[in-house]
C-alpha cells in the first residue's frame, strides 16, 4: 500500500504485510493487503532500467532484476522496496539520499514477483502455516536472495567491492536484505532494516557477521508487522556481535523523517571514504 502522512512523506503501509517468525515454534502469515494508491505529491518521472553493464548479457546483469539508479560513485546503496510496492517507490528516497551524500550510488532493483495490480513481491506470503504455499514461498525467497547477491556481483564486476556496499530495505525488502547477510558469505560494509522481521533458516546464523554494522529500525505501533520481533532481532544481533543501530519511534509501518536522517547518517559512517 501506498500513502502520503501528514508530513508528505510517502510510505509503504502495505510494502510488508506479512508476520514471520522463525521455523521453531512459528511459521509465515499472510496479513491480507489491497494496494492503494492515494493522491500525494507528484512523484519523479517513471525511471527506466539500468542497461546490462559491459561484458554482460541482459540475463546476468543485476541477478536478472530491472535496477534503477540514482547518484554517482564508487559507494554503493542498494535499496529494497517491500511487498506490494510497485517497484519504483523508493527511488524519490534513493535520490534524495544521493543528493545528499555526493559520491553516493543508490542502486534499486525491483522484486521479480507480480502482485495483484501494480505491486511487486520478493517472494509470495503463504495464507496458511504450513504445506505446499510456505516451501514455495521459501523457494522464492531463496531464489530472490540468489538474484540479489547476482546485483553484488555485477558491482563487483564493476569495481565496487562488497566493502563499500550496503544493503537495506523497507518491510519485505528488509527482510531480503537481512538474508542475504546472514545466508551468504558476500562482503558487506553493512545492512538497513527498516520495519522488517525474521525469516525462518536465520537460526544458528546471528553470529555470522560479527562486528558488521547494522541498522534496525522499526515503530512502537506498527499493526504489519511486530515491534517485538524486531526487538528480538536486535538482541539476537548484538547477541552474535554485531555492530547494532538501534532506532525505535512512535509511529507506524513507514518510514519517518527521523529515521531517513538516521539512515544517511549511517550510510556517511559505514561508507566513509
Amino acid at each position: 500500500m501506498q500513502s502520503v502522512n501528514a508530513h508528505g512523506e510517502r510510505s509503504s503501509r502495505g510494502g510488508g504485510a506479512l508476520v514471520i517468525a522463525a521455523l521453531v515454534g512459528s511459521v509465515l502469515v499472510l496479513a491480507a493487503c489491497e494496494e492503494e494508491r492515494p493522491a500525494g505529491p507528484a512523484r519523479e518521472q517513471a525511471p527506466t532500467a539500468t542497461p546490462a553493464p559491459a561484458g554482460h548479457s541482459p540475463g546476468e546483469a543485476w541477478g536478472g532484476l530491472e535496477v534503477v539508479e540514482r547518484g554517482e560513485g564508487d559507494r554503493v546503496f542498494v535499496l529494497l522496496h517491500g511487498y506490494g510496492a510497485p517497484g519504483d517507490d523508493l527511488v524519490p528516497l534513493g535520490s534524495e539520499l544521493a543528493r545528499a551524500m555526493p559520491g553516493l550510488r543508490v542502486v534499486l532493483p525491483a522484486a521479480p514477483h507480480r502482485t495483484r495490480g501494480r505491486g511487486r513481491a520478493w517472494f509470495d506470503p503463504p495464507i496458511s502455516r504450513a504445506g505446499d504455499e510456505a516451501a514455495q514461498a521459501m523457494a522464492q525467497a531463496d531464489a530472490a536472495r540468489e538474484q540479489l547477491v547476482g546485483v553484488l556481483r555485477t558491482l563487483e564486476a564493476q569495481g565496487v567491492p562488497g566493502e563499500r556496499v550496503v544493503v537495506g530495505g523497507f518491510s519485505q525488502g528488509a527482510m531480503m536484505s537481512l538474508d542475504v547477510a546472514l545466508r551468504s558469505e558476500r562482503p558487506l560494509a553493512g545492512v538497513i532494516a527498516l520495519s522488517g522481521g525474521p525469516l525462518p533458516g536465520w537460526e544458528g546464523r546471528w553470529a555470522s557477521r560479527a562486528g558488521m554494522p547494522v541498522l534496525l529500525s522499526h515503530g512502537r505501533a506498527d499493526r504489519i508487522l511486530p515491534f517485538a520481533d524486531a526487538e528480538d532481532m536486535r538482541r539476537r544481533l548484538e547477541a552474535g556481535g554485531a555492530e547494532v543501530t538501534w532506532v525505535p519511534f512512535e509511529g507506524g509501518h513507514g518510514i519517518p523523517r527521523t529515521v531517513r536522517a538516521r539512515l544517511a547518517r549511517f550510510l556517511a559512517r559505514v561508507l566513509a571514504p
